[in-house]
């Protein structure tokens, strides 16, 4: 029984601790590969934040630029067509040919107030 019980304890000893190495093993494997997808996350939200800044200041530049008098004038004629004192208006056909305007379609455009034209402009867009 001595022997028995001298060649049990070792070899019970030695299972586990292999188990405990195994376990701690495989733990090590699970963490590794969670700290990659971590690591990888951090990198993929990195580069959002980069274009995300960049996209941040091209619309601080757009609201910069939208104060100055050149962008509302061009934003006057293009969306309300509108036109600065004077002006001709050149009406071009959709064949493609260079028409201008004639004096009906002078006061016409003249005659609609700038409140009508924009209600019309909302009317378009919604």
């Amino acid at each position: 029984m001595g022997l028995v019980r001298g060649t049990l304890f070792p070899l019970l000893m030695i299972i586990i601790l292999l188990a405990v190495v195994g376990f701690l093993a495989f733990s090590n494997i699970k963490m590794r590969d969670y700290r990659q997808r971590i690591i990888s996350q951090l990198y993929q939200l990195e580069d959002e934040i980069r274009i995300l800044e960049k996209r941040n200041e091209e619309l601080k530049a757009k609201i910069s630029q939208s104060s100055t008098q050149d962008f509302l004038e061009q934003v006057a004629r293009e969306q309300f067509n509108l036109k600065a004192s004077g002006e001709e208006v050149v009406v071009i056909s959709k064949e493609g040919k260079n028409q201008e305007t004639t004096e009906i379609q002078k006061q016409e455009i003249k005659k609609e107030p700038f409140f009508k034209q924009w209600w019309n402009w909302l009317k378009d867009k919604f």
